[in-house]
Order: structure tokens, then sequence, then C-alpha cells
């Protein structure tokens, strides 16, 4: 069963980080860090919810780290997650 929850009815949770602890804000990432996690794709593997072969994202990592950094860095500077993000489909074995 698929249910779709509206994101305007959940409060935002208060921030309770303390010193010791890194912000969202404080991750640095780059080119080299997310080309490096594509280089490690499984291509085997089938495609996700987005539809996307991982084999597309393991041959074209040079040109698409660019843009995901780009949506990373957006996504951490303004701590809003994408909805396509929290979607997941899960199956029973």
């Amino acid at each position: 069963m698929y249910t779709v929850e509206d994101d305007g009815d959940f409060e935002y949770l208060p921030m309770r980080v303390t010193d010791n602890q890194m912000k969202m804000t404080d991750v640095i990432l780059n080119c080299d860090m997310i080309e490096a996690k594509l280089a490690k794709l499984k291509t085997d593997q089938s495609q996700g919810l987005d539809q996307l072969h991982p084999r597309v994202l393991y041959e074209l990592r040079d040109i698409v780290s660019y843009p995901l950094l780009l949506i990373f860095q957006k996504s951490l500077s303004s701590g809003i997650l994408p909805l396509d993000w929290k979607l997941a489909e899960v199956i029973a074995l």
C-alpha cells in the first residue's frame, strides 16, 4: 500500500546541534568526491525509482558530477531535501 503525505502536515524539528557536532552546512563536497562515488556504482544492478540505469551515471560521471554538486550544495545550504529523495520502493523478499 502506498500513501502520499503532504509535507505541510509536519512541523520543522528544532535545531539540536551541539558545538562538537558537525552541521550540515559544514559538509564540503567537490566534483572529485562525487565522481569517486559514481565510479563505485554497481553497473550490473537495475535502475532505481528515477528510471536511470547506474551504467549511465557510471559512464557519464565526469559530465554529471558538476550538476550533481550544484544540486547537493543547494540542498545543504537551504536545509531542504527534495521530495523525490524521500521516495523509496520497498519489496518484501
